[in-house]
């Protein structure tokens, strides 16, 4: 099994700087952190909601946090893992606010209408079907197993970096990691999408 999609985009010097200028009120540097994170933060809030309107919502408030608590970032982690942490932190907000929401009924299960858009019309039906067999898999994890499934093997962090994000020890990633691994394989297998 390899969900690997390493997006790595470590090693911008500026963005401490850019922190700092953020945290004076200058909306050009903010500009330059969205540009620059957008992506791997809406990647990942969508990875670990598995629903395309949450994960939208998530990352419209990791960008506005930011820029209400720049002066708090202390330069203690990478500003890459920090905004890491706020996504996986309002992500697990966003989880348990579906879990009080579905045991009132006042939504439905959102994850199969939630597919990835296809890359070409030919692949749509293949995208679709094996989004909605993730989904059915990842429903199986705990919040915190997703969470670190996506972390480390959807976007190929580190076991620190992980654990630096999600406050867990390392032991507790490796064993969530090993976990939601054997459980997305096992549903994987059954849908035959791996051998």
């Amino acid at each position: 099994m390899n969900f690997t999609n390493r997006h790595m985009i470590r090693g911008h010097s500026r963005d401490s700087e850019l922190m700092g200028e953020i945290s004076l009120g200058r909306q050009a540097a903010l500009r330059q952190i969205i540009d620059r994170y957008m992506a791997v933060v809406s990647r990942t809030a969508y990875r670990i909601l598995c629903d395309r309107p949450d994960s939208e919502n998530v990352t419209r408030k990791v960008f506005m946090k930011i820029w209400k608590n720049a002066s708090l970032y202390d330069g203690g982690s990478s500003v890459q893992i920090w905004i890491y942490k706020i996504t996986y932190d309002l992500c697990m907000e966003c989880l348990r606010m579906r879990r009080i929401l579905d045991y009132f009924s006042i939504r439905p299960s959102v994850y199969e209408a939630s597919a990835p858009d296809a890359l070409s019309p030919e692949d749509d039906f293949i995208t679709k079907e094996t989004w909605a067999v993730f989904c059915r898999a990842s429903q199986e994890l705990s919040a915190k197993q997703r969470a670190v499934f996506a972390f480390n093997e959807l976007e190929g962090l580190s076991v620190s970096d992980t654990a630096a994000i999600t406050g867990m020890t390392k032991e507790q990633v490796r064993s969530h990691m090993n976990a939601a691994a054997m459980k997305v394989r096992h549903e994987l297998e059954r849908y035959g999408k791996v051998r």
